[in-house]
C-alpha cells in the first residue's frame, strides 16, 4: 500500500517524539520531489527547540531541491533567518548548481552570498570551473 507524503505526515505526527522525528525526516525528503518549499519548512520544524540550525536534514533538502531547480532553492534560502542554516545549506545548493551551470552558480555565490557562506560555497564549486584556455 502506497501513501502520499501528506498521509504519512498525518500518521507521523501521532507517533512518540523520537519516532516522529525520524519519520518526519523521511517525509521531508519525500516532499522535496513534489513541493520543495514545503519540504524545507517541514525540515525546519523537525528541529527540537532552538536547535533548528543544527538540523542536518535542511541542507539535504536544499541539495535535492537544487538538483531540480537551483535558482528556486537559492531564492528560498535568501529568506532563511538562521545564518547557521544558510552557512551549511549554501554550499549544497552551489555544488548542485555548479554541476548543471557553473557560470550561474558562480554568479549567485559572488553576488548573493556573504561572509563565510560565500567563502564555503566558492570552495565547493571551485572544482567545477572550466579549465583555463
Amino acid at each position: 500500500m502506497r501513501i502520499t507524503p501528506d498521509e504519512a505526515l498525518a500518521i507521523a505526527k501521532q507517533l512518540p517524539p523520537y519516532n516522529c522525528r525520524c519519520c518526519l525526516e523521511s517525509i521531508s525528503l519525500a516532499f522535496t520531489r513534489s513541493d520543495p518549499a514545503r519540504a524545507v519548512r517541514l525540515a525546519e520544524e523537525i528541529g527540537i527547540g532552538n536547535s533548528r540550525a543544527q538540523n542536518p536534514i535542511v541542507p539535504q533538502v536544499y541539495a535535492r531541491w537544487a538538483m531540480q531547480d537551483p535558482a528556486a532553492a537559492a531564492a528560498d534560502l535568501a529568506h532563511v533567518q538562521s545564518s547557521r542554516l544558510r552557512l551549511v545549506s549554501a554550499p549544497k545548493i552551489a555544488t548542485e548548481w555548479a554541476k548543471q551551470d557553473y557560470p550561474a552558480a558562480k554568479t549567485w555565490v559572488e553576488a548573493d552570498l556573504k561572509g563565510a557562506a560565500q567563502y564555503n560555497a566558492s570552495l565547493e564549486i571551485r572544482g567545477f570551473a572550466p579549465p583555463p584556455r
